[in-house]
């Protein structure tokens, strides 16, 4: 039993499909929690939520303001990868982004 509480995770965006590999091995790792997704495509993120049993945030800023999400991964289009991170480093959480910015 860990004394240590599990990090609240944030997926940002299904657009590349290798967010399901984080979302699975998230879920699988007890030091991981995922909190909530977030996606400019709204329908995709609503589903993406339901199959990985947490919340859809249609609110990016709202979603980083919250204290309970320590790190976000990025598997946004390409293209909003900077404005994400940047977004993301601003409300001070680590994250995982895998393609450029």
């Amino acid at each position: 039993m860990s004394l240590v509480p599990p990090i609240g995770v944030a997926l940002l965006s299904f657009a590349h499909t290798h967010q399901e590999h984080w979302a699975k091995s998230f879920s699988a790792d007890p030091r991981a929690v995922i909190r909530a997704v977030w996606d400019a495509d709204a329908r995709r993120g609503v589903a993406a939520a339901a199959r990985h049993a947490t919340c859809f945030e249609g609110s990016l800023d709202t979603l980083l303001r919250r204290s309970d999400i320590q790190a976000v991964t990025i598997c946004a289009e390409t293209c909003r990868h900077a404005d994400l991170v940047v977004a993301a480093a601003q409300a001070r959480k680590h994250i995982l982004c895998e393609k450029p910015i």
